[in-house]
C-alpha cells in the first residue's frame, strides 16, 4: 500500500490554505490581498520579467531575461509557479489501514482495554485518567469499539540546519496513539508524521490554519 502525500499551498500570512474547494484555485488570499505564488524570472504572472542584479561595487546592473525558448525548461518554463508557502500533509487513515492489515498490530490497538487495568488506583496508562474516562462518557458511539484510535497530538518548532541565525523554520506535527501498550507508543514506527509546514518565519499561535486537513 503506498503512502499517500499532499502539496498544500498556504497563504503567507497564515489566513488560510489553498485547499478545498473554496480556496483551491484562487491566486491570492481573499483576506489579505496575498499572492500564492513568487514573483521569478520564469513566472511573474503574465509574462517573463527582467532581474536586477548587484555587482560587488554596489552598482546595478539590468540583466535582460533569456527567451523561454533559450530556456532549460523550454516552452513550459512559463508555466511554473513556486508558492510562496507549502506545507506537507501525510493523511492518517492510509498508515492505520497498514497497521491493521499486520493481525499482530491490530490486536495491539485494543491493548488498552483487554491488558491495561486500574490497580491500587495506580494510573499506568493513559486509559486510567480520567480525561480519557469523561471522553467515553460523552461519546458513547465512538467509545463502544475499542479498536478507535485516540491520539496525542504533538509540535515545536526547529531550525533544520542548527543554526540561530537561519531565516528557515520547519514544524513538524506528530500524532501518538495511546491504543497501543506504553512501552511502545514512543517507538518510532509508531509515531505518526502527519503535517510538516516549512517557512521563513515561526508558525506560533497561527498553526491552527495548517491543522485543518488533519481535524
Amino acid at each position: 500500500m503506498t503512502m499517500e502525500v499532499e502539496e498544500i499551498h498556504a497563504c503567507p500570512n497564515y489566513c488560510i490554505l489553498f485547499h478545498g474547494d473554496t480556496f483551491k484555485s484562487l491566486d491570492k488570499c481573499p483576506r489579505c490581498g496575498a499572492r500564492r505564488y513568487k514573483n521569478n524570472d520564469l513566472y511573474d504572472g503574465d509574462e517573463a520579467s527582467s532581474g536586477n542584479k548587484r555587482k560587488k561595487d554596489g552598482k546595478k546592473v539590468v540583466q535582460d531575461s533569456q527567451p523561454l525558448k533559450d530556456t532549460p525548461l523550454g516552452n513550459d518554463a512559463k508555466q511554473r509557479r513556486i508558492p510562496v508557502l507549502v506545507m506537507w500533509y501525510m493523511p492518517v487513515v492510509d498508515r492505520l489501514r497498514r497497521i491493521f492489515l499486520n493481525p499482530k498490530e491490530a490486536t495491539l490497538m485494543t491493548w488498552w482495554d483487554d491488558e491495561c487495568k486500574v490497580v491500587d488506583d495506580v494510573i499506568a496508562h493513559s486509559a486510567d485518567g480520567t480525561q480519557w474516562q469523561c471522553f467515553d462518557d460523552k461519546h458513547k458511539e465512538f467509545s463502544v469499539d475499542r479498536r478507535n484510535v485516540l491520539f496525542g497530538l504533538s509540535t515545536d518548532g526547529m531550525n533544520s540546519f542548527n543554526e540561530r541565525t537561519n531565516d528557515h523554520s520547519t514544524w513538524p506535527v506528530i500524532l501518538t496513539m495511546y491504543n497501543i501498550p506504553t512501552w511502545l507508543c514512543q517507538k518510532r514506527m509508531y509515531l505518526l508524521l502527519t503535517i510538516l509546514i516549512l517557512g521563513l518565519k515561526q508558525v506560533r499561535i497561527d498553526i491552527d490554519v495548517f491543522l485543518e486537513p488533519l481535524m
